[in-house]
């Protein structure tokens, strides 16, 4: 867990590091919108944008895996309850 921690770290300071040597104004055309904006807050943002779109997922996933291993442990303790009822012999 660690070292994904220091992974993004290293590449948010090199994101970083290439949005402040990119600082000239561009123009972004939005539908039929034109914007003046600097090319490092808009690095900046397209770097934000997907690391929520990143979490997102990774959300998504984590959640998906836990309702499985949820009904799975359902379905394991509703097993060990059968076997542990006697059988009724006739």
């Amino acid at each position: 867990m660690q070292i994904w921690f220091v992974i993004s770290l290293i590449f948010s300071i090199i994101v970083v590091v290439f949005a402040a040597l990119n600082s000239e104004v561009v123009t972004i055309k939005l539908f039929w919108v034109n914007y003046e904006l600097s090319q490092s807050v808009v690095i900046l943002v397209s770097a934000a944008f997907g690391a929520a779109i990143a979490i997102f997922l990774g959300l998504f996933s984590k959640i998906k895996s836990s309702l499985k291993i949820r009904a799975l442990t359902s379905n394991l303790e509703d097993a060990e309850t059968k076997k542990r009822k006697p059988v009724a012999s006739s």
